[in-house]
């Protein structure tokens, strides 16, 4: 897999249901509905062939692969809002 198949909007939404811990709450918190956020994970999971989320009474539970995989997620997310502090900087 490369690192080209994966759309940001997929880790998007993880990182939503991992810090949420609901498709509802991370639906509300992404601004997109429910079946989106379901979508964008199945193909998250299927991009990286990797079930980061048990399926159990309708709801995601987090497998430790998907807590690891949340820290470098969170590590790629602050380097994003370091680029965007430096374009601030940058521009002011």
């Amino acid at each position: 897999m490369l690192a080209a198949d994966l759309r940001l909007r997929q880790v998007e939404a993880f990182r939503a249901l991992m810090q949420w811990r609901t498709v509802t709450r991370a639906a509300q918190a992404l601004g997109i509905s429910q079946p989106a956020v379901n979508r964008l994970l199945a193909d998250f999971e299927a991009k990286t062939a990797q079930a980061f989320f048990e399926r159990r009474q309708g709801r995601l539970l987090s497998t430790v692969e998907a807590h690891a995989l949340h820290d470098e997620v969170e590590r790629a997310f602050s380097g994003f809002e370091r680029v965007a502090q430096a374009a601030a900087q940058i521009r002011g």
